[in-house]
């Protein structure tokens, strides 16, 4: 066990083959190495080389004596990689060792078929008009303080925890879930990490978790009649903004009606049942009523919060 190493490099050529996903890992593409000696010639080595995804999956196979890649340094070759794959290797070393963090690949988004629900009302769409050069919006708050700590692998946890707490203190719209919310802040670390120093700057991260999931720091107060349906209220108009961001305006329209009615009402609303009473939600949006009331929040709102979609 103890004379088995790791070690990271660019594929030379295009001839070796995953040992996990039997995949060709073309030239240039990382792959990470599975040391260990020989077993027809003790003084020689031999090399098991895995692209990193099916590399983490083959160790979490292993033996739980079986020595593993715990931390950036049990990896030969790591400081002689590009800077963003030095931070996709440790970020999937501190997600295998640690649920705090999840590493995600960008996919290309599915054309989709646009259903309507009971909730959806028809629209009329126009033609799309040729697009005008925009400058890009310009966050209205001010730059969170720099707040630079020490850092480590070994910090990365406790700071992912704090941050949580802190962004959702300061209005950051986190997503209500904590392992969810760690994950987003740990990403968050792990892009500000200054390994040169050994620091990060929290200020930073705060910046980028309020670009990422949004703020009501500076927003105006929504009116809402009933004071005990502002949460509910609030998560459906959270819901639909996601939608109209997300180009489905006509999903953006029907939850925006479902706000809009939450808003207006004079009593408390208890139910789903209840719900489904009032003109403007249908029985997709008193499901959501539902669900929000027995939990505190809506699966399709925290997944759009993750942003897994």
């Amino acid at each position: 066990m103890s004379n088995i190493t790791y070690s990271v490099e660019y594929a030379k050529s295009g001839r070796s083959t995953c040992k996990k996903s039997k995949e060709k890992i073309p030239q240039g593409a990382m792959r990470i190495g599975k040391i260990q000696p020989s077993p027809f010639d003790p003084e020689a080595t031999m090399a098991s080389w895995f692209l990193p995804g099916p590399f983490f999956e083959m160790m979490r196979k292993m033996r739980k004596d079986s020595k593993k890649v715990e931390t950036i340094e049990d990896l030969d070759g790591y400081t002689e990689l590009k800077e963003e794959d030095q931070n996709e290797l440790t970020a999937r070393i501190l997600s295998f060792w640690d649920t705090t963090v999840t590493v995600t690949k960008k996919k290309p988004t599915p054309k989709k078929r646009v259903i309507k629900d009971e909730d959806e009302e028809d629209v009329k769409v126009s033609p799309p008009k040729k697009a005008k050069a925009v400058p890009k919006k310009v966050n209205k708050n001010d730059p969170h303080a720099s707040d630079v700590v020490p850092c480590s692998n070994s910090d990365l946890k406790g700071l992912a925890a704090s941050l949580l707490v802190k962004a959702r203190q300061d209005g950051i719209k986190m997503p209500t879930d904590d392992v969810i919310g760690r994950q987003a802040a740990g990403t968050a670390l792990v892009q500000a990490w200054d390994r040169g120093n050994g620091t990060v700057d929290l200020g930073t991260c705060m910046d980028t978790l309020e670009g990422t999931h949004g703020t009501t720091r500076g927003a105006k107060v929504i009116y809402v009649v009933c004071e005990e349906n502002r949460p509910l209220a609030l998560a459906f108009k959270e819901l639909s903004d996601f939608q109209f961001k997300s180009k489905n305006a006509m999903k953006g329209i029907a939850l925006n009606k479902v706000f809009r009615a939450i808003s207006n009402l004079e009593v408390p609303l208890k139910n789903g049942k209840q719900a489904a009473k009032i003109e403007g939600i249908g029985k997709s949006s008193a499901s959501k009523v539902d669900e929000f009331l027995m939990s505190g929040t809506i699966h399709e709102l925290e997944t759009f919060r993750s942003g897994t979609i």
